[in-house]
């Protein structure tokens, strides 16, 4: 009986895309305005998708929600963002997220994101300082 195949390995993810730097991400933009909407929207997330996020996550709105909440609702739209684009290279989610943070007046965290994407290191708080 002929042996079965091993499924592929796993393919590793980008460290910049990890969930540990999507959290600093969102801490850093969350708070800013109404950051935790404007990025989803400049990564093309369904717009059904940020409103279905920011209801669940606040019942009072984000104009008058706490930091946390903005942060909470950035993180959720941003795993939301990689989820749905899943498929698609690293490399070219990172462009896309670079292109959103140029595009929103962060050139500064694009920065961070692309030298940490060539160094293959994950985005921490401290790189945002």
């Amino acid at each position: 009986m002929p042996e079965e195949a091993a499924p592929p390995p796993a393919r590793k993810e980008a460290a910049v895309l990890s969930d540990a730097s999507i959290n600093a991400l969102a801490r850093e933009l969350g708070p800013e305005k109404l950051n935790c909407i404007v990025l989803p929207m400049l990564l093309n997330l369904p717009t059904t998708k940020i409103v279905r996020i920011t209801v669940e996550d606040s019942e009072i709105g984000l104009k008058e929600a706490d930091d946390t909440l903005k942060i909470e609702t950035t993180r959720r739209c941003l795993l939301e963002w990689k989820a749905i684009r899943c498929n698609s290279k690293d490399k070219e989610k990172v462009k896309e997220l670079e292109r959103a943070l140029r595009e929103m007046g962060r050139p500064e965290v694009a920065d961070v994101v692309v030298d940490k994407h060539s160094n293959n290191v994950e985005i921490t708080s401290d790189a945002l300082q």
